[in-house]
């Protein structure tokens, strides 16, 4: 059963690159808006709007497009990680019941179950840019055509004209999803989040029942989360029999609304479900589901929800990104954008005082949850000797690999040579981080590795030796150790002295000078800070 919280991060390694999209859309947007000609006479404006959107939706769909070729490698990886990491945990309860689970290499029916999800998810994708080249499109007429009448109403000079209409897209960020009858809105984040999720959540499902089919598991126990829909809240944290033949438990897909959009596993839906073994202790008891909803936090004197707690830190991250996309964009047009940077580090010091107050980021945040009621790595401090037995439980290797393969007893034995390296396995133990060592074709040219939620990948092909992938191990460890939304130089620099500290732990001010210098040159679209 996979962590409604290890769901939620799920998507950010995507997401990450589709808001980087977004910003160089809309910055793309603000400069035609800045240079177009908002004094022609009507008649031209029609010819002339109509060419300029024309070719503004090309360039989107140049834009989406890329994304999306570089969205693929991420998300096929996701789903191996995602659907090995539901397969170990339910296995492990089946070989508690003294049942034998087959490996998903091992099974060509799982195979089959996780390309068919990764190919409909991909499909799903490349239908979102189509889509969003369209809104997006359109969304630029019509701020083009609001700034119009402005200015030639004698409402507005065209600079305040401008300025308006820029504010506008910045704020509504780029629309995905338009629904007509409802006039409901899905901006690129929400579409792509929910495509990103559902896709992944609805695999590893999946593979789940194939498994239960082959062992003959009747029972399951669904996962639960602060914060449920009401009508899913009603029946989370409860055991079902899927054939519907128990006297004891509701019949599972009537009960849940499995297989449905608006029901377990459905769209956006973060709960999930495991086997049963009637008996066995329950992942899910009474006081857990209680404790969901007791208030656990407290903010300047109010007294906070889990749920409540999250919901604020999304609004802080919504505002950051808002004002992001503001600063951007003001930029990008020729007009002062100091407004939007005040913004932006205002809300970024109120979302650092409430993590701070809350204590939300170091005890639960995405990137560092430990999954609650399931059984996983044992502790950082255990005997060595025992930890090297089980490095294979820390360190996938994927698909296996035989003759000069990196094995996971190679990296442990290398973690262990420096203390950043033994700092490294302990932070990976303590927060159950799986780090999958990636033998796949699909590996980006000269990228070593990278992070994604809760999980580390590491293209093997690349690093090619033990000692670099150990390196690439450190760096992405000390990226979720920072637990930090957002990409800086000045994180890349420091992650890169970490590994760099691995075989000399001592740098040099030459040293640091030298890995900044790199860092400035790999990555120049990035802030310092």
């Amino acid at each position: 059963m996979l962590d409604p919280e290890y769901l939620a991060g799920l998507p950010e390694a995507i997401l990450r690159l589709w808001r980087e999209a977004e910003l160089e859309i809309l910055k793309d947007m603000a400069r035609r808006i800045s240079e177009y000609d908002f004094w022609i006479p009507a008649a031209d404006y029609q010819n002339e709007r109509l060419l300029t959107a024309g070719r503004t939706k090309e360039d989107i769909l140049a834009v989406l497009s890329g994304t999306t070729r570089k969205s693929l490698p991420e998300l096929r990886q996701m789903m191996i990680e995602a659907g090995s990491r539901c397969l170990r945990e339910d296995a492990a309860v089946y070989t508690a019941a003294g049942l034998t689970p087959p490996a998903i290499r091992d099974s060509k029916q799982l195979t089959a179950i996780l390309n068919e999800g990764y190919k409909a998810t991909a499909q799903t994708m490349k239908n979102l840019t189509r889509t969003t080249a369209r809104t997006a499109a359109l969304q630029f007429e019509n701020a083009l055509d609001t700034a119009w009448l402005q200015v030639s109403s004698g409402a507005f000079d065209a600079d305040s004209a401008i300025r308006q209409a820029v504010k506008q897209i910045s704020e509504q960020g780029i629309e995905a999803v338009r629904y007509p009858k409802s006039g409901h809105v899905d901006t690129v984040e929400t579409a792509v989040r929910r495509a990103v999720l559902t896709g992944v959540n609805q695999t590893a499902a999946r593979l789940q029942e194939e498994l239960a089919d082959e062992l003959g598991c009747d029972l399951v126990e669904v996962s639960a989360h602060a914060g449920a829909r009401p009508e899913h809240a009603a029946w989370q944290g409860k055991i079902y029999s899927r054939s519907g033949q128990s006297e004891k438990y509701p019949e599972f897909r009537s009960a849940t609304g499995y297989g449905t959009g608006a029901g377990l596993c459905g769209w956006n839906c973060r709960h999930t479900f495991g086997p049963y073994i009637e008996g066995s202790p329950r992942v899910w008891t009474e006081e857990k589901l209680a404790d969901l909803n007791a208030p656990k936090y407290e903010y300047n004197g109010e007294r906070l929800t889990e749920y409540e707690a999250r919901q604020k830190e999304k609004y802080f991250d919504r505002q950051i990104h808002r004002w992001r996309r503001e600063e951007a964009a003001m930029g990008a047009a020729g007009l002062d954008s100091s407004e939007a940077r005040a913004k932006v580090r205002e809300w970024k010091a109120r979302e650092e005082d409430f993590l701070e107050k809350t204590k939300l980021y170091s005890v639960h945040s995405r990137s560092t949850t430990v999954s609650s009621g399931i059984q996983g790595y044992i502790g950082a401090k255990v005997n060595r000797e025992k930890q090297l037995a089980k490095a294979s439980d820390v360190f996938s290797v994927i698909p296996p690999m035989k003759g000069d393969a990196i094995k996971p007893q190679s990296i442990y034995k290398n973690l262990q040579r420096s203390e950043i390296g033994k700092h490294t396995y302990d932070f990976i133990i303590q927060n159950k981080i799986p780090i999958e060592i990636n033998y796949t074709d699909e590996a980006p040219k000269n990228e070593r590795g990278y992070t994604f939620g809760h999980s580390i990948v590491v293209y093997a092909k690349n690093t090619r030796t033990v000692q670099l992938t150990t390196e690439t191990i450190i760096h992405e460890a000390t990226h979720i150790e920072l637990g930090r939304q957002s990409q800086t130089q000045w994180e890349e620099a420091y992650c890169y002295a970490q590994e760099a500290k691995h075989t000399k732990p001592q740098l040099t001010y030459s040293d640091l000078r030298g890995i900044i210098t790199h860092v400035k040159r790999e990555y120049p679209e990035y802030p310092w800070r």
